[in-house]
């Protein structure tokens, strides 16, 4: 029996909250693609503690915040 991690994110609202801030600004000031930022905010890929910690610092929220709901769902 494996566990899935489920998780939804504030990353978009977030951005929009900061002068309208981009998905190429918000990687390029963390350091990743315009793509990355669209596969974190869409729930395609899970970025890694210290990505998330950047994002965070540059929304100016914390992780906690950004990242919500993180449930794990034993798969059968």
């Amino acid at each position: 029996m494996d566990l899935k991690l489920e998780m939804r994110n504030r990353i978009a609202e977030y951005r929009e909250r900061n002068d309208r801030m981009t998905q190429k600004d918000l990687g390029e000031r963390i350091g990743v693609s315009q793509r990355a930022i669209s596969y974190f905010e869409n729930n395609k890929n899970i970025p890694n503690v210290l990505l998330a910690k950047r994002m965070a610092i540059v929304l100016g929220t914390d992780i906690g915040v950004l990242f919500i709901d993180v449930t794990w769902e034993r798969e059968k």
